[in-house]
């Protein structure tokens, strides 16, 4: 009997190698996992969408939420719930970044400052959720408030308005960046670079303007003028002008080291802007072109149509922005404007720089003219 046991046990040890050895050769099947519907929804530019990171390694581009005269947070992320999130503060115009607390996302939309200084941030969490992320200088912890405006984290090509999705802010395509200073008033950053605005909290928009090379816009006003911003890319590196002044031809020049930068986010808090490239490679502020005496006047919104193309008004400045401070390497030449006139009521004066002094690094620094309520800030 013992030795009529020998072939079935050998017979069965042979099927259960041979079983061992197929799963071991078997093709390896494709990894399951979570799919997000806006993978291609985040751009840090107008004009080029970005590759996803699978990664920490890289950040996809750079959101700049301005929280006071001398400080701001530089979020640097991924483009989908694949990527990484990670945010820096500085309190010293940009001289130097200090590591912010982890975040909790995994791609960040869009950011806006509150009142204490701190970044509200829309965006995706490890699950792939949309969430809303209150971040400070202690802390980063998701909230139920909802944020004034933002970007629908789940479809970018959405704006909500306290939470609520808003009528469609692009004709087509996605928003890129977004730029609010008012609880009715928004400025969007569509494909294409058209910018479109919303006078009424979404419940209509129209277009004021295209600016092809684009990548990022603010807004900001004075007691009689109000005024967006575009950051574009240009052969020079990036431009900041008034809208108005790139619509009427009368932009020139680029923000002094920024030769390298593919592309720009920009916030403004009181006088200044500030501009983050796409990498985060470099934080630098300019003043803002002085408000001329012919504002530009936000238009009453009926219809959503394009064909109703508002031109905003051409200033009468040709001024660009100077660079006031530079964050990191820039070995571009550092661009002079050229002098120029611009015209008032019953005078004529020469526009020149305002005053800038260095600090040892080599770095130009200003103080702003002026402090102001922060501004809401985006894409890329």
């Amino acid at each position: 009997m013992r030795r009529s046991m020998w072939p079935v046990a050998l017979v069965a040890l042979l099927v259960v190698d041979a079983l061992l050895i197929f799963w071991a050769l078997r093709p390896a099947g494709e990894p399951s996992g979570l799919t997000s519907s806006t993978s291609s929804s985040s751009s840090s530019s107008a004009s080029s969408s970005p590759s996803s990171t699978a990664s920490g390694d890289r950040s996809d581009r750079v959101i700049v939420v301005a929280s006071g005269a001398t400080s701001a947070w530089r979020i640097m992320t991924g483009a989908t719930c694949s990527g990484a999130a990670s945010a820096q503060l500085t309190t010293d115009s940009g001289k130097s970044w200090n590591a912010a607390p982890k975040l909790p996302l995994k791609a960040v939309f869009s950011a806006s400052g509150s009142e204490a200084g701190n970044a509200l941030l829309s965006g995706l969490d490890a699950s792939c959720k949309p969430v809303v992320v209150e971040l400070s200088r202690q802390s980063a912890e998701v909230t139920d408030s909802p944020v004034q405006w933002s970007v629908n984290p789940i479809a970018a090509d959405l704006l909500l308005h306290d939470g609520e999705a808003t009528e469609k802010a692009c004709e087509s395509g996605q928003i890129r960046d977004l730029a609010s200073d008012t609880a009715q008033r928004a400025n969007v950053l569509c494909d294409g670079g058209v910018i479109r605005r919303t006078t009424d909290a979404g419940a209509t928009w129209k277009t004021v303007g295209t600016v092809k090379e684009a990548t990022g816009i603010a807004s900001g006003s004075a007691a009689s003028d109000y005024k967006v911003y575009v950051a574009s890319t240009r052969e020079c590196g990036v431009r900041v002008a008034p809208l108005a002044d790139e619509l009427a031809g009368t932009a020139s020049g680029c923000v002094d080291g920024t030769r390298n930068a593919s592309a720009a986010d920009i916030t403004m808090w009181g006088s200044m802007i500030w501009i983050g490239d796409s990498a985060g490679g470099w934080v630098t502020r300019v003043e803002a072109p002085a408000p001329s005496t012919s504002s530009e006047s936000a238009p009453s919104t009926s219809s959503t149509s394009s064909s109703s193309t508002t031109t905003e008004s051409a200033p009468t400045s040709t001024q660009s922005p100077v660079t006031t401070q530079t964050q990191q390497s820039t070995t571009a030449p550092a661009w002079t404007p050229s002098t120029t006139t611009r015209t008032r009521t019953r005078s004529t004066q020469t526009w020149t720089p305002p005053a800038t002094t260095t600090n040892p690094s080599g770095s130009w620094t200003s103080e702003p003219s002026s402090t102001g309520a922060p501004t809401t800030s985006t894409m890329p």
